[in-house]
C-alpha cells in the first residue's frame, strides 16, 4: 500500500503544470503582442500573427493558422508565452479609433497631449502608427506597449468624455459628502463638549470663557485646561507664600497662584 502511494505522489507532482487548465484554451485565438520578439512561437507559427487552438495531443496544441493550415506547438512554450505576456487575446484592427482615457506621460510627449480620437493608419514592424482627429499621423506606439495601454485602459476604444465627467460628478458628490459628515462630527463634538462644561455648574463667566476657549482671571487649573488645553512648559516656584506656577504656550503666559490664575501675559 505503501509503494502504491508513494508512486501516485510522484505522478501527481510531475503532472505538467496548468494541465487542468488545457481544456479552457480549446477554441480560443491568440494574437503576437510584438513582432520583434515573438520567441519560440515562430517555430510552430512561421509569420502569421495570430492561430486559433484546436486540441491537444499530448505534450502539443493543435492549432489552426489564418490560411487554414495546422500546426502544433509545445503546451510549454505556449504557457510560457503568456507568462511573458507574448500574446494577447485581441488584436486592434486598423481604422479603429481610440481615446486616452488616463493621464500618462508617454502618450502626452508622443501624441501632443490631445485626448484623441486616434486612428490606426498602420502597422509596420513592431510599431502602430497613430492618426489624429484631422487625419495627420502623430506619432508611434510601440505594439507591446499599446497592448498593456489597452488592458490597463489607458487606451478606449469609445469616447470617454461622459464617463469622464459622470466620475467628476461622483467625486464632487463624495467629497460634498465628506465635508458634511466633518461638519456634522464637529458639531456633534461641540454639542458634548459645552454640555459637559455646564455639566460642571461653574460661574457664568467661567463658564462662558471655558465654552469660548478663552482665559478668565479666577480659573482653575482644571478650567485653563479645558479651555485652551495642555501647556508646553509648566516653571513652578513655591515658598512660605505658597506656589507660583508659570503655564507656557508658545509666546503667551499664565501665572497661577495655588491653583488660581492671577495673571497671564500675551505677545502681538
Amino acid at each position: 500500500m505503501k509503494v502504491v502511494l508513494l508512486i501516485l505522489g510522484f505522478l501527481l507532482c510531475t503532472a505538467p503544470v496548468g494541465a487542468a487548465d488545457s481544456s479552457d484554451l480549446i477554441g480560443s485565438e491568440w494574437w503576437i503582442a510584438s513582432r520583434r520578439d515573438p520567441g519560440m512561437l515562430r517555430n510552430s507559427i512561421g509569420e502569421v500573427r495570430s492561430f486559433r487552438i484546436t486540441g491537444e495531443k499530448g505534450e502539443f496544441y493543435t492549432l489552426e493558422l489564418p490560411n487554414g493550415q495546422p500546426s502544433t506547438l509545445r503546451k510549454e512554450w505556449l504557457h510560457k508565452a503568456f507568462e511573458d505576456n507574448r500574446l494577447v487575446s485581441s488584436k486592434p484592427a486598423e481604422g479603429a479609433q481610440w481615446w486616452i482615457r488616463k493621464p500618462d506621460l508617454i502618450l502626452d510627449i508622443t501624441l501632443g497631449k490631445s485626448p484623441g480620437p486616434f486612428t490606426i493608419s498602420g502597422e509596420p514592424g513592431a510599431f502602430y502608427y497613430l492618426a489624429g482627429p484631422d487625419g495627420r499621423t502623430v506619432g508611434r506606439i510601440a505594439e507591446a506597449t499599446f497592448n498593456r495601454y489597452v488592458q490597463e485602459k489607458v487606451l478606449v476604444n469609445y469616447d470617454p468624455a461622459e464617463e469622464i465627467q459622470a466620475e467628476i460628478r461622483q467625486q464632487k458628490i463624495e467629497a460634498h459628502k465628506k465635508e458634511s459628515n466633518a461638519k456634522l462630527s464637529a458639531a456633534k463634538a461641540r454639542a458634548a463638549r459645552i454640555e459637559a462644561i455646564k455639566a460642571k455648574k461653574w460661574p457664568a463667566d467661567i463658564e462662558q470663557a471655558v465654552i469660548d476657549k478663552k482665559v478668565h482671571l479666577g480659573m482653575t487649573e482644571e478650567q485653563v485646561r479645558l479651555s485652551i488645553g495642555k501647556p508646553q512648559t509648566i516653571n513652578e516656584s513655591g515658598g512660605s507664600w505658597g506656589t507660583h506656577q508659570q503655564w507656557v504656550y508658545g509666546s503667551s503666559y499664565l501665572y497661577f497662584e495655588n491653583g488660581i490664575l492671577r495673571s497671564y501675559q500675551a505677545s502681538r
